[in-house]
Order: C-alpha cells, then structure tokens, then sequence
C-alpha cells in the first residue's frame, strides 16, 4: 500500500506517516513509495488507524428528515404546554 493511500484511509497527510516512519529508522522520500504489510499495521496502530473496518457511512437524506421531524414534534409538544 502506498504512503498517499494510507494517508487518504486514515485521514490525516502523507507528511505525518512520513514523520512517523522517520521516527522510527525508516526513511521513505515519497508518499508514492510502497509500505509493507508490517509497516502499514504498525502505522494503523499508532495512528488512530482501524484495521480493515468499514467508516460509518452517512446519514441518507431520510434519516436527516426523520432527525427533523422528531426535533419538530418535540419542540411543538413543548411549546404547546408552555403556553397553554
């Protein structure tokens, strides 16, 4: 794997990995270069990486209007008994 795509995977810059593996004897010149298994496991492990999981995805749309409606629902039953 390369140093730019574990980057993009766990969300922080090339830089930092590179950082880190200078840290630790390893010098890569590039983003470009390609880690080992071991590497790319250590790096996840010290970085905050997870190791295979898939990111929660988003919220669709429905979900949000879903949010909205219980939050509209909510503020209505409020204002309805403060005021009456």
């Amino acid at each position: 794997m390369k140093v730019s795509d574990l980057a993009k995977e766990l969300n922080i810059t090339s830089k930092e990995i590179l950082a880190f593996l200078h840290e630790k004897g390893l010098d890569y010149g590039s983003a470009s270069k390609k880690l080992s298994e071991e590497e790319v496991a250590m790096v996840r492990a010290a970085l905050g990486g997870k190791t295979g999981e898939k990111e929660k995805k988003p919220e669709t749309v429905t979900e949000k209007r879903g949010i909205l409606y219980e939050i509209a629902r909510v503020l209505a039953l409020f204002l309805f008994h403060t005021f009456m």
